[in-house]
C-alpha cells in the first residue's frame, strides 16, 4: 500500500499541520496529532479546517450559517469540540483566512 497515494491527492496544495492544544478532543483530534490539510478545497459543514484568525492559527470544526431561504452565507461558526473553549463567530469584517481543509488525522497510538 502506498500511503502517499492514499493520503495526498495533490502534492502542490497539501501540507501537514501539527495540532497544539485540546480544543477538538471531543472528536478524537488530540495534542500533537498530525493533520493532512489540503488548500483550495471548499469547506463543507462539519469539516475540520485550519484558519488564520485575528493573527493566530486555529484548527476548528466548520459550521456555516446561511441566510434564510438562501444559499448566501450569513456567517461562519468555528466550533470547538471541548467545553473548555468558546466557539468563534466569523463575519464579513473579521480578520480571518481559511488555510485549508483537513482530510486526514494521523494519531499516534503507541508512545
Amino acid at each position: 500500500m502506498d500511503l502517499l497515494k492514499l493520503l495526498i491527492k495533490d502534492k502542490e496544495t497539501t501540507f501537514f499541520a501539527k495540532v497544539t492544544g485540546d480544543s477538538l478532543i471531543g472528536i478524537g483530534v488530540y495534542n500533537e496529532d498530525i493533520l493532512i490539510v489540503q488548500k483550495g478545497l471548499f469547506p463543507r459543514e462539519n469539516d475540520i479546517v485550519v484558519v488564520f484568525y485575528q493573527g493566530e492559527f486555529y484548527v476548528k470544526r466548520y459550521k456555516p450559517k446561511y441566510k434564510e431561504n438562501s444559499l448566501r452565507l450569513e456567517k461562519i461558526k468555528l466550533k470547538s469540540e471541548n467545553p473548555n473553549y468558546s466557539d468563534m463567530d466569523i463575519s464579513e469584517d473579521t480578520d480571518f483566512e481559511l488555510w485549508g481543509v483537513s482530510t486526514w488525522n494521523l494519531h499516534k497510538l503507541r508512545k
